[in-house]
């Protein structure tokens, strides 16, 4: 970690939420919300912010030195319309209220390449289901990938989920190409992206 990710964590506080249920609390105006699980350094979640304005930003992430680089590309961007939660996004989003957001986000999640290790995976029934509850009628989800067999899963659950419709896709403009990703090409792996909207 960075001492400037180190410094800017100690302003977590003005940024934090601990659960879903103070998605609306935490802001000062009505607007949209947007969730991405799993940000990493957080440059794609500080890009949809800054294009977006008017929509309510929750990024969800673990990983200190990136809440930390999230925190300093705020303060840099002078960005009012980000929250943080530094906990799994599994346990955030089951806190979120139902049917209470427009986009959700999981950029790259750990693929857990090990059979064995295959059931940690985010991305699995249990949370395709949660999602089809958060999210609004006409609402998205925006995933991708650069594992294979992690994509197959992606594709299998969501097929079986019968309020969402969609698949792969291209890349949407609000993902930005990472060096987590750039590497990934270089070691010749494919990166799948898929887009997916509640019907219903």
């Amino acid at each position: 970690m960075t001492k400037a990710q180190s410094s800017a964590l100690e302003r977590l506080n003005d940024y934090e939420i601990t659960d879903g249920a103070q998605i609306s609390s935490s802001f000062d105006y009505q607007g949209p919300v947007a969730i991405e699980i799993g940000f990493g350094m957080g440059h794609s979640l500080v890009r949809y912010a800054a294009m977006n304005p008017e929509v309510k930003c929750i990024g969800v992430d673990v990983y200190l030195p990136g809440i930390g680089s999230l925190i300093r590309q705020c303060e840099i961007q002078g960005l009012c319309n980000v929250r943080i939660s530094n906990q799994d996004g599994n346990s955030f989003l089951k806190t979120v209220e139902d049917e209470s957001v427009d986009t959700i986000m999981v950029f790259f999640p750990d693929p857990w390449p090990k059979k064995r290790h295959s059931k940690r995976r985010l991305v699995n029934e249990e949370f395709c289901n949660c999602i089809a509850r958060k999210l609004k009628e006409n609402g998205y989800v925006y995933l991708a990938t650069d594992s294979l067999p992690y994509a197959d899963q992606i594709e299998a659950v969501f097929a079986r989920q019968t309020i969402m419709e969609g698949g792969k896709s291209d890349r949407p403009p609000v993902r930005l190409e990472s060096r987590y990703e750039i590497r990934g090409l270089q070691l010749g792996h494919d990166v799948v992206d898929f887009a997916y909207c509640k019907i219903t």
